[in-house]
């Protein structure tokens, strides 16, 4: 899987961003009716000068910037997940969760941030399954 499909599946998956399908793709800007200046389900009227700029709606590089890593691992505190998802960063049994605890920190620390997005989407899955057999 590349970078950008594990970001994809970050996006959907761990984050929960769903894209607003009134809002277009390229710029970000809503989409106006017929007839009215700006963009339209088949064209952006946005006008740039240079390379052109990430579309809207490309997922943050999480496999590849810890800023944007950052706001995964806050997902997953929300989620309530951080021991299952250093168990799944580590692939420690629970057993020995105590012995262990500050290597998995130190770990967690220095792990890159596609190694920590393979955590996260495995542990959110995870759970994710758990619930449906529950």
């Amino acid at each position: 899987m590349t970078d950008r499909e594990l970001d994809a599946l970050i996006a959907e998956k761990v984050m929960c961003l769903v894209w607003d399908e009134k809002r277009c793709r390229v710029c970000g800007w809503m989409m106006l009716a017929e007839g009215e200046v700006g963009c339209h389900p088949d064209r952006c009227s946005m006008v740039w000068e240079g390379p052109r700029p990430p579309r809207a709606d490309e997922p943050d590089f999480y496999s590849t910037d810890r800023n944007a890593a950052a706001l995964v691992l806050e997902r997953i505190g929300e989620l309530g997940l951080q021991e299952d998802f250093l168990h799944f960063l580590h692939n420690l049994p629970m057993k020995t969760w105590s012995a262990t605890y500050a290597i998995c920190l130190w770990e967690r620390l220095t792990a890159s941030p596609r190694q920590l997005m393979e955590a996260a989407l495995a542990c959110v899955l995870a759970k994710s399954e758990e619930g449906k057999h529950a």
